[in-house]
């Protein structure tokens, strides 16, 4: 019997609002609104899909375009729709809808999920539940980090291997914007 094989990439969803409001969020529409996305992260949003929907682009860093994209639903505890908004130019480009079967807090029944897909799979998520689902999917032997470094919207976290022996973890810049780091420390 083969091993299952699935790879996951996970992103923080796209800039937003700073908490001293210099930086504010604004809708689709240029409207302000404190649970959306920043304009910079507007503009994330849009070049994620120019990288993570070109073949060839990817294939340079071992990776293939995404089969299936999660983002957590909104809710009135959680009504931000940051993740969803930053993966729609994607899911626009791609043709694919954006699952929202799991709310922030159903962390571990995502990582579930997602393992079983045995494909690509892409997950923006807010940075405190990601090391949550990395935990999930990572091997036990395989270190991952604490925490989503709060000041970093340019990570992408990829999972691969086999989900029932724990996933290899290995961290890339996203190298997408000007002011992006080049490192993934």
């Amino acid at each position: 019997m083969l091993a299952r094989m699935a790879s996951i990439i996970v992103i923080r969803h796209a800039e937003k609002p700073t908490p001293d409001d210099a930086v504010q969020g604004v809708d689709e529409a240029g409207c302000p609104d404190r649970h959306e996305l920043s304009v910079l992260g507007w503009q994330r949003a849009g070049a994620l899909a120019a990288l993570l929907g070109d073949r060839t682009a990817l294939r340079q860093h071992g990776l293939e375009p995404p089969r299936h994209l999660f983002a957590p639903r909104p809710t009135s505890d959680k009504p931000s729709e940051r993740s969803l908004h930053t993966l729609q130019p994607l899911a626009d480009t791609l043709g694919l809808p954006i699952r929202l079967d799991f709310a922030v807090g159903d962390e571990r029944a995502l990582a579930r999920a997602a393992a079983q897909l045995d494909d690509w799979v892409l997950i923006a998520w807010q940075h405190e539940g990601i090391v949550k689902i990395a935990r999930e999917l990572a091997a036990k032997s395989q270190p991952v980090p604490d925490s989503w470094p709060t000041d970093r919207f340019d990570l992408i976290w990829l999972f691969s291997g086999d989900p029932a022996r724990g996933m290899r973890f290995r961290q890339l810049p996203q190298r997408l914007l000007a002011g992006d780091r080049a490192d993934a420390a």
